[in-house]
């Protein structure tokens, strides 16, 4: 079973269906899809980096998806594997956190984009990671 600890902001209704909960852990996936996207940007121009904005987008990586995957809402793009092997999964989960508070406790304090690069970096490449052996069609 899938540690399913999550935030009281980010708490699970317990009535929810298989299908809300595979449509929630898309969604929030969408909107990590959607900061690193614009993580990426400031990257990629530093002219566009922005303290506050970089803030905000540490708030959106923090949200917590993980308690939208009990053995109940199988399917959608998450692979099998998930919970045939959720101790790895759960690992990758625990590398991602821990990198996104990384990223938060740089970000506290960042004048520039320098100041978070190898952070942005780590939380996408622990991003990449877990998609490859867990999500389907990459």
């Amino acid at each position: 079973v899938v540690n399913t600890t999550t935030s009281v902001a980010n708490a699970v209704n317990p009535n929810m269906t298989p299908a809300e909960h595979q449509d929630a852990r898309e969604d929030i996936m969408k909107q990590y899809g959607r900061t690193s996207k614009a993580l990426r940007g400031m990257t990629e121009d530093p002219a566009k980096f922005n303290a506050d904005e970089l803030k905000k987008h540490v708030e959106t990586l923090k949200q917590d998806p993980w308690g939208h995957f009990p053995d109940t809402a199988k399917g959608g793009d998450a692979k099998e594997e998930i919970w045939i092997n959720p101790a790895e999964f759960q690992a990758q989960v625990d590398k991602y956190k821990t990198a996104v508070s990384a990223l938060e406790t740089a970000a506290a304090n960042a004048t520039s984009i320098d100041a978070v690069k190898a952070q942005i970096g780590d939380v996408g490449a622990s991003c990449k990671s877990c998609h490859e052996k867990f999500k389907e069609d990459n």
